[in-house]
């Protein structure tokens, strides 16, 4: 893989921030999770409030966007 990598990256991702969505079609409430990348704890942003949540709450298949960083 190193060989078709450029600038000495693996070609692999950390997921890093997600983004959920609860509700229907019409209407429903989105939510957040980010990686707090200095104390590696993440994070749910609901509104006007920020909560410390486990790192497989985070890996919910029940995402509706992901945002990876390269490593």
């Amino acid at each position: 893989m190193s060989r078709y990598a450029k600038d000495g990256h693996t070609g692999f991702y950390k997921l890093v921030g997600a983004v959920f969505h609860s509700g229907g079609l019409g209407g429903g409430h989105y939510t957040a999770a980010a990686l707090d990348q200095s104390t590696n704890s993440w994070y749910n942003f609901n509104d006007s409030s920020a909560t410390p949540i486990s790192e497989s709450s985070a890996h919910s298949r029940s995402a509706y966007i992901l945002f990876y960083q390269k490593e």
